[in-house]
């Protein structure tokens, strides 16, 4: 490949085409943005260059835009940064090869890892010196809605879509490069996870060998007074009690005989093993994140907290609410919502019983 080949780049994204035909020997590239693509939020454009085998390039520009391929686990590429508007120009006298794939997105911020906003991909020849070539990479628009700087799916222009390298676009700790650890899901998009762990909670012990609950140090399954827990829920079997409670007392819980204070719910009903005024409570229950909370024989509670409320309860219907609070029954219920016992604001809606 001559010295003289060199790439002219019109890095311009506007709602048209926008190109730059050099003669002699330089290839003039055109960055056309589609209809779907809000040029106004573009700060910066990255040019991405990968050299391919002309013959049979083990990837293309479909397997990109179609099949949800990353770029960046193809080699190093040669990059280039634009800003729209500036002409840039490559020397690819060093290139050593014939032909590419030049691959382009547009930022919200700096360079990668900003959010995407567009991208778009051509297969090309690198032109001989003395013939101009045109090449016109249509921009399409993306999404990026974790701003981890991997696409989540290409959106393009005839209202199609694609699924993009990011295999979960909600959360930022997932995408191709991300550190996956020990039973962690499938972090970096590969397909896979890693765990050898017998259990991680007391659903995965169900039917085994070793007991109903799972050990958090040692992460088998063995008999529940034995193990660590997080609410009295994960403490329920048949034997050698029908109930035991989640006593949380350290950064460890362990699962015990019923007794007042000692349970550590979510919900109620985890209660009613220690009568029928057991109400599950806490002072964190108006907010919409359910915190661990005690169970507590309500009518003593009463007594000593004058301030209580309601509320404080936590319920999975309304009847629970009923049998708690008889001289409420016709005034309050289990908000579906917030999952506590309270009259209904503008909006909520009870749970049926």
């Amino acid at each position: 490949m001559s010295d003289a080949v060199k790439v002219a780049l019109a890095a311009l994204l506007t709602s048209g085409a926008c190109s730059a035909r050099v003669t002699g020997g330089r290839m003039s590239v055109s960055l056309q943005t589609m209809s779907n693509v809000d040029a106004t939020g573009i700060q910066d454009i990255a040019l991405y260059l990968y050299g391919t085998d002309c013959t049979a390039p083990a990837v293309t520009c479909d397997d990109i835009l179609h099949t949800g391929r990353s770029p960046r686990g193809l080699g190093q590429p040669r990059e280039i940064a634009a800003r729209a508007g500036d002409y840039v120009h490559l020397d690819l006298s060093d290139f050593g090869k014939d032909c590419a794939m030049l691959y382009v997105e547009a930022y919200a911020g700096g360079m990668w890892p900003s959010q995407v906003l567009a991208a778009g991909c051509s297969d090309l020849t690198l032109p001989d010196p003395g013939i101009t070539n045109a090449v016109v990479v249509e921009m399409i628009s993306v999404t990026d809605a974790d701003m981890d700087g991997w696409i989540g799916e290409f959106n393009f222009e005839d209202g199609t879509h694609a699924q993009g390298p990011d295999c979960n676009d909600s959360d930022y700790h997932v995408n191709p490069t991300a550190i996956e650890d020990m039973c962690t899901g499938d972090r970096n998009c590969d397909g896979t996870s890693v765990c050898d762990r017998e259990c991680q909670s007391n659903a995965d012990c169900v039917g085994k060998s070793g007991g109903p609950c799972c050990n958090l140090s040692t992460f088998g399954c063995e008999s529940c007074p034995q193990q660590s827990c997080a609410t009295s829920s994960e403490c329920n079997e048949t034997t050698p009690t029908p109930t035991l409670c989640c006593q949380r007392q350290t950064t460890s819980g362990a699962c015990v005989q019923p007794g007042n204070n000692v349970c550590q719910c979510i919900a109620s009903n985890e209660c009613t093993g220690l009568g029928a005024n057991q109400c599950c409570v806490s002072n964190q229950n108006t907010s919409a994140q359910l915190i661990p909370g005690t169970c507590t024989d309500i009518r003593a509670f009463l007594q000593t907290h004058q301030t209580f409320r309601t509320e404080w309860c936590r319920c999975e219907n309304s009847s629970f609410c009923d049998t708690l609070f008889p001289q409420f029954a016709s005034q309050i219920c289990c908000i579906q919502s917030r999952r506590v016992c309270d009259a209904p604001n503008t909006g909520e809606r009870c749970l049926p019983q």
